[in-house]
């Protein structure tokens, strides 16, 4: 049986995989080695669970042993986003046996900052990588062209937050005005300002717009978006910022009829799925990954030109995202794309 290792940093995503890997499916051939000690450890006691002592410098020589037992034992090395690459340049051997699950962060983090390709250790490592694991057949693409590699795409969705059900798919016709999501942090990469320029035509049928602000840092931008919000369309903005659920946040996304996301890359891709499993209408930017994968595997997604064109008043057909949900987002897919061959 082969041996796979994941080293991720522990957060909302890989902590719930790791804990569903070991307690409920009790899958022995999966090692988790995380970057930091800053979570509950005595949860995952005796469950092949191991982390990095901080800081890192000062436990250095533990860490790097660790680390080089772990990756020689792998058969498949499942690197989760992009930490620590700089430890394979000291041992090369294990960068063949490296499967990138891709941080959509980091490859676009890449891609910014060309000047640094020489001396970038992300680049220099997982330009070797022989497999890119995503669920987004784009980002694999856009990898292999920034890195300048042939690496193999392997779908899977890995995370608990890309098990979607569609229990409560249930799509509702827009008659007067419309619940309207705009974004989904307080980043930059929303552009919210543009959105609010071409709702504003329209705000007549619009019965309220809602942005999502408790993600994010940039707090400055913040607080353009809620005074320039505020000062176009008065009490029909609304924003959110408290941290929120799942089940939460779900119950706040059934409200709503059309989302728009207008990142200029792939981002906002885990609430994008939610409203697609609701039955909602989703607009977003025609030129991201996202886009492009979704569409070619047949979700019915919209160019969000053509509701800055015609308005929220218009009734789409999202029927089939019910069956796509389920083919390609379910428990089952999750578990069946979960190991490399």
């Amino acid at each position: 049986m082969a041996i796979y290792l994941h080293i991720a940093e522990p957060n909302k995503f890989t902590l719930p995989f790791c804990e569903y890997i070991n307690y409920c499916l009790k899958r022995d051939n999966h090692i988790f080695l995380f970057t930091s000690d800053s979570f509950e450890q005595e949860k995952f006691t005796g469950k092949k669970v191991y982390c990095f002592l901080q800081r890192f410098r000062n436990h250095f020589l533990s860490n790097t042993i660790l680390f080089y037992k772990l990756c020689k034992k792998a058969d498949i090395i499942y690197m989760h986003g992009a930490q620590f690459t700089t430890l394979f340049i000291f041992f090369p051997l294990f960068i063949k046996k490296l499967a990138w699950v891709i941080n959509g962060s980091d490859l676009y983090c890449m891609i910014n900052k060309p000047r640094l390709k020489s001396l970038d250790p992300n680049r220099l490592v997982l330009k070797h990588a022989h497999t890119y694991v995503t669920h987004i057949k784009g980002d694999a693409d856009l990898a292999n062209r920034v890195l300048n590699n042939n690496a193999k795409f392997h779908y899977a969705t890995l995370y608990m937050s890309n098990t979607i059900s569609t229990d409560n798919f249930s799509p509702k016709k827009i008659v007067n005005k419309a619940r309207i999501l705009v974004g989904n942090s307080n980043s930059k990469n929303n552009n919210h300002l543009h959105i609010f320029e071409k709702l504003k035509a329209f705000e007549n049928e619009i019965e309220y717009i809602l942005c999502p602000l408790s993600y994010g840092d940039d707090l400055e931008y913040k607080i353009t978006v809620k005074e320039t919000g505020s000062a176009m369309f008065g009490q029909k903005f609304r924003t959110l910022e408290t941290f929120l659920s799942p089940d939460q946040y779900n119950e706040v996304l059934s409200e709503i009829d059309i989302a728009v996301f207008n990142h200029w890359r792939q981002e906002a891709l885990g609430a994008t799925l939610s409203l697609l499993s609701l039955g909602k209408i989703v607009y977003v930017n025609p030129k991201t990954t996202s886009y492009k994968s979704l569409t070619e595997r047949g979700f019915q997604i919209f160019d969000n030109n053509l509701l800055f064109s015609m308005g929220p008043i218009v009734n789409r057909d999202v029927n089939r995202n019910k069956e796509l949900i389920e083919q390609y987002y379910s428990m089952k897919v999750m578990l069946e794309t979960l190991e490399l061959l």
